[in-house]
């Protein structure tokens, strides 16, 4: 029960920080937490899938909601944004997929 309700509050971020920072964002990803032994985990605090529009946070920082949590998934809508913009990531041109 409190790890749905930590995921709820997770996807509520999500929309809220879209809304507010990225009015323009055609599509607000889903959010999912990761967690050692999932099929699709990579290993860090969190990652984006932007072709399937989801963010990844890991397990193990979910529970800092205050700030942590939010930083990232700023950081991973930024990611995002850019992408439905159809820029390719500097950093590493596969890492959207």
């Amino acid at each position: 029960m409190v790890e749905e309700m930590e995921e709820f509050n997770l996807r509520v971020q999500v929309g809220t920080l879209a809304k507010r920072h990225f009015p323009r964002m055609t599509r607000i990803p889903a959010l999912k937490i990761q967690r050692l032994g999932d099929e699709e985990y990579q290993d860090g605090p969190a990652h984006l899938n932007a072709v399937t529009g989801i963010i990844y946070i890991d397990e193990r920082v979910s529970t800092f909601q205050e700030k942590m949590t939010k930083i990232l998934i700023l950081h991973e809508l930024m990611h995002y944004q850019l992408y439905l913009d159809g820029h390719p990531n500097p950093e590493d041109e596969n890492s959207y997929e």
